[in-house]
């Protein structure tokens, strides 16, 4: 049995991060999109807050970027293998 690790505060704002970089947006921007200070959103990606369900809802949707994906990002960042990996 293979011991998975639990992604943290720090794994959700690198897959952001990354997810914003992407999609060519600034804190600002996506800010924007998604009604939450830039502020804020720096500080998630930096992992120094603790979003919401309803905060992390919101950015997703400002990146255009379902809960799949961000799920498999984060299992990436955090070292666990997906299921399509792991089959």
């Amino acid at each position: 049995m293979r011991k998975t690790s639990r992604p943290n505060r720090r794994d959700l704002g690198r897959v952001l991060r990354a997810l914003r970089k992407e999609a060519g947006l600034t804190l600002e921007a996506l800010g924007y999109r998604c009604a939450l200070h830039d502020t804020y959103l720096g500080d998630v990606e930096r992992g120094a807050r603790n979003p919401s369900f309803d905060s992390i809802e919101k950015i997703l949707a400002g990146l255009g970027v379902n809960w799949e994906r961000f799920g498999r990002e984060l299992d990436s960042v955090a070292g666990n293998p997906s299921e399509e990996d792991s089959g």
